[in-house]
């Protein structure tokens, strides 16, 4: 990755923008009280090659979460495993109020390296014992670390952050972006290529060009621009086949990413019995984290499961219904199949009866869901080079 020679920081009220010459162009929506019908904008740029980060949505209500540890990789069914409720599982997260994270951004901006380094200790802590507040800043947090240059530091704060509050896609897909570009930036391709899969299968729709971008261009140095190109037109396929497809095809398929850093917390998820078991916080985690893991079938089981359970909460429904969209996306290794499934289900209720609830969500719920869902724009999607 091109040495950055010059840096401008740009604040505004919904966002933090780092331009870093020669380098990627970072922006991360400040997590702020955000209505469902709010636009979520993604930013833009002419320059050839940048890459933007998605706008993050609001913050969802917090849920019980567990710290990770390696185990095998293999398929995980969506399932409430009727054993004893696994310990490690708080029932209430630590708040970080915006006071806290905001001082923390300061500090991370400051010209003052051991102020600097400070907020990144402080970060550290947070990792190893305080995992929900570090999730809960996580994407006001993105920018301001990738900008202190300190990439290995500051890439190891993503998988805890993912773990702290794996129901919530905003900060699991700015701690997954985080640390594909920590590794990018440091030119490690081959080790952010499978890191990039999961965010790829793991981001809201809107912001997909840029997991697109991001692959990418990983690709071109990994493989070839041929293959660039490849993932990049199947991208933006409408055809029968890519809509229907149950596994990617060409470069993404040969993409194996090793699920053993979710496991132990997705066990713990499936090991919840009763109502939080079959909850919509426990069913939403679950989802994620196989998405990450590169299970999108078994990630579809549980976010339709999320709609059924979601009752007359429009935000909830639309995130869940979302996450159906994510999986055919994962599935398929098409965005246009996931913005195909979001079409049709606004426009015809049938495709959605079965994750109707009683006595909601009604299919008329799911289907208002899916029209206020924000779909990929595919001319975001940059050329392969």
């Amino acid at each position: 990755m091109a040495q950055k020679n010059s840096m401008a920081v740009i604040f505004g009220v919904v966002g933090v923008l780092v331009l870093a010459g020669g380098g990627l162009v970072y922006y991360f929506s400040l997590p702020a009280t955000v209505s469902d019908s709010m636009p979520v904008a993604v930013t833009k740029t002419n320059t050839p090659g940048v890459v933007n980060a998605p706008a993050a949505s609001p913050v969802a209500s917090p849920a019980a979460q567990s710290p990770s540890a390696p185990a095998a990789n293999a398929p995980r069914a969506a399932t409430a495993n009727p054993a004893p409720r696994p310990a490690g599982l708080p029932t209430a997260p630590p708040a970080i109020s915006a006071a806290d994270q905001q001082a923390i951004t300061d500090d991370l901006q400051s010209a003052d390296p051991a102020t600097q380094t400070k907020a990144l200790n402080q970060l550290k802590d947070m990792a190893a014992s305080d995992a929900r507040s570090l999730a809960i800043g996580m994407p006001k947090w993105a920018a301001p670390l990738l900008a202190t240059k300190k990439y290995d530091e500051v890439g190891a704060l993503g998988l805890p952050a993912i773990l702290g509050r794996s129901f919530d896609p905003t900060p699991v897909q700015a701690a997954q972006r985080l640390r594909v570009v920590a590794l990018m930036e440091q030119g490690k391709y081959a080790d952010a290529l499978p890191q990039a899969k999961s965010y790829y299968n793991v981001v809201t729709l809107q912001p997909s060009p840029d997991a697109v971008n991001l692959l990418a261009t990983i690709l071109t140095h990994t493989s070839s621009a041929a293959a660039a190109a490849d993932f990049i037109k199947q991208q933006t396929s409408a055809d029968a086949a890519a809509a229907t497809a149950q596994q990617p095809t060409g470069a993404l398929a040969a993409i194996k990413i090793d699920s053993s850093q979710y496991d132990d917390t997705l066990s713990a998820l499936q090991g919840q019995v009763g109502s939080k078991g079959a909850s919509y916080s426990n069913l939403m985690g679950q989802g994620d984290l196989l998405l990450l893991s590169d299970h999108p079938a078994d990630a579809r089981k549980c976010f339709e499961s999320a709609v059924k359970v979601a009752g007359a909460k429009t935000k909830a429904i639309r995130e869940a219904l979302e996450g159906v969209a994510r999986s055919v996306r994962a599935q398929t290794g098409s965005i246009s199949a996931a913005n195909t499934f979001i079409a049709t289900a606004a426009v015809d209720a049938t495709t959605v009866a079965a994750m109707a609830g009683n006595p909601a969500p009604t299919t008329d719920d799911i289907s208002t869901a899916a029209r206020n869902t924000r779909q990929a724009d595919l001319s975001e999607i940059l050329p392969a080079k």
